[in-house]
């Protein structure tokens, strides 16, 4: 079964195949009949097709029957309006990108988000193929209730125009990562006292220019496993202006590179807050 592609449109030319949506649809993943992202049956609302240029996806069902749904294609270039894998709805949804091309537009945004009340959580996996998830917002609720986690285990994920963590959120990398352009905030969710975290697995290096870890109640984590390297630029650890809350940079072995030894404290000395480096 081909699927053709152009830059600007997803057109399928193949004799029995559907069509991609057109004219920006919202297109809901139901999972009725299985895991393709491709199969028209397993959307509601995307004009007799899936989610392609110009469309936004969201992946939040009460009963979704097959969950993750899976990005698989390595001849087919989607560019998103937006992209929701919403777990607010129904306990695990996810989404697994394993060949292809799946991009958001300029300005656009990529949301995971599980859910704030309930053990419900929303993954983003990338195995495959490239992901440019654009504005990326990754979010959680507070200890035992929802995560959103991006799990980048292969292919390519290009920089995220923007980055934001809060609540029970994680980045979890087995690939070498780059923010080199990017500022990070990792907020901790101050209602809900939980952790934001990324882990550098080992033998990888994630690069940021600048980190702000705000631990406005919980605490939030930069986590290197193993032998991986996290080199940051610049880093400031802050807390309404103040470090008195749980702040770790946790390192399991190996070494933490912190670009011209700037380790910035808003608030004071760490000798005199109660900031925790765990290295």
């Amino acid at each position: 079964m081909k699927r053709c592609t152009t830059l600007l449109f997803c057109i399928c030319v193949c004799a029995g195949i559907a069509s991609t949506a057109s004219g920006g649809d919202v297109c809901i993943w139901t999972g009725a009949v299985d895991d393709d992202w491709f199969n028209a049956g397993n959307w509601n609302g995307c004009s007799g097709g899936y989610p392609c240029t110009g469309d936004n996806a969201s992946i939040n069902c009460n009963t979704c029957n097959a969950t993750p749904a899976i990005f698989d294609d390595g001849a087919v270039s989607c560019t998103l309006d937006d992209l929701n894998v919403d777990a607010t709805t129904q306990a695990t949804l996810a989404l697994d990108i394993k060949a292809g091309t799946l991009a958001l537009a300029a300005t656009k945004n990529t949301t995971i988000r599980g859910d704030d009340t309930a053990a419900k959580h929303a993954t983003i996996t990338v195995s495959g193929g490239t992901f440019d998830p654009g504005n990326l917002q990754i979010l959680g609720g507070g200890a035992g209730e929802g995560k959103g986690t991006l799990d980048f285990d292969s292919g390519t994920i290009s920089e995220p125009d923007s980055l934001t963590m809060q609540g029970l959120s994680k980045i979890d990398t087995e690939q070498d990562m780059s923010f080199s352009t990017l500022d990070v905030t990792i907020d901790s969710d101050g209602a809900n006292a939980t952790n934001a975290e990324i882990d550098v697995l080992s033998g990888k290096t994630m690069t940021v220019a600048d980190a702000t870890l705000d631990a406005a109640a919980g605490a939030v984590t930069l986590k290197k496993s193993g032998a991986g390297t996290l080199d940051v630029g610049s880093m400031t650890v802050q807390s309404g202006g103040d470090v008195n809350e749980n702040a770790t940079l946790w390192l399991n072995g190996g070494e933490i590179v912190i670009g011209n030894n700037v380790l910035a404290l808003d608030g004071g000395d760490a000798s005199t807050k109660e900031a925790l480096f765990d290295f």
